[in-house]
């Protein structure tokens, strides 16, 4: 009997020590920084929507015929600048360019909202474009800096909430523009893009990932000002007329310039 009570008996210093708790799969800072990625994207994806809508009421303000170049101004310098963003990130870093960007749109919206001319306002729209290279940044950004285990959940789900911006867009849009005018639809986007920059700012880490790339200002240049001059020549040409000198400079200029880039 005594043998078999000290085989059963367990010593007190070889009791074992009950399992730390389990950590959660998604701690607090991480769902933050998806967040505020969301919140990026989702800002990029309202501007789509609400940017257009303005037309008009721009085209009533100022009696001019070229409402058009509101988007176009945004979408021209947008698509130049991403090429250009992209490698910038690379060797800076994407949080900071990302950071930049957000900075650079957010004070294009408020010259926009205040802009006195057309030209202006024009010019804000433009700055407003540095918001489309946010979207890749995000992208790349969460790849880098989020858990390995996390990181294809976390980019399906900034993808997907680029979707949900087209749901409020219209009603947004209706509230601003009717009760407060098309000024307020820049601020909106204003603060919507400070908002996020903060956001990115104190929840997101800067990516440890740096590519010896080289950066490409003359190919942005040459990319962005012959889209412009096509889209002049274009937007312009049934009230010049299509034979018309200054069109034809217009659109021979620009396809010119998109050549020397795709040779170059």
């Amino acid at each position: 009997m005594a043998s078999y009570a000290s085989f059963d008996a367990t010593e007190p210093d070889e009791r074992v020590e009950p399992p730390d708790p389990p950590r959660p799969a998604w701690p607090w800072r991480t769902v933050c920084s998806l967040a505020a990625l969301v919140a990026v994207v989702e800002t990029l994806a309202l501007s789509y929507p609400l940017i257009p809508m303005v037309e008009p009421a721009v085209t009533a303000r100022f009696h001019t015929t070229a409402g058009g170049w509101v988007m176009m101004s945004f979408l021209i310098v947008g698509a130049a600048t991403a090429p250009l963003a992209g490698k910038l990130a690379d060797l800076h870093g994407k949080r900071r360019i990302l950071l930049s960007c957000l900075a650079i749109a957010a004070a294009g919206a408020l010259l926009a909202a205040l802009a006195p001319t057309m030209g202006t306002l024009l010019a804000g729209c433009g700055l407003l474009g540095l918001l489309v290279p946010c979207l890749f940044l995000s992208y790349s950004l969460a790849r880098d800096v989020f858990p390995p285990k996390s990181v294809a959940l976390a980019v399906s789900i900034v993808t997907a909430a680029v979707g949900l911006a087209s749901i409020p867009a219209p009603y947004l849009t209706e509230r601003l523009l009717d009760d407060h005018g098309y000024r307020t639809v820049f601020g909106f986007l204003c603060l919507a893009m400070a908002g996020s920059a903060v956001a990115v700012a104190l929840t997101i880490r800067e990516s440890p990932v740096r590519l010896p790339v080289r950066v490409g200002v003359r190919g942005a240049l040459l990319v962005g000002g012959g889209l412009a001059a096509v889209l002049v020549g274009v937007s312009q040409g049934p009230a010049w007329g299509w034979a018309a000198p200054a069109t034809l400079a217009w659109l021979g200029g620009g396809i010119g310039l998109l050549v020397a880039w795709r040779v170059t």
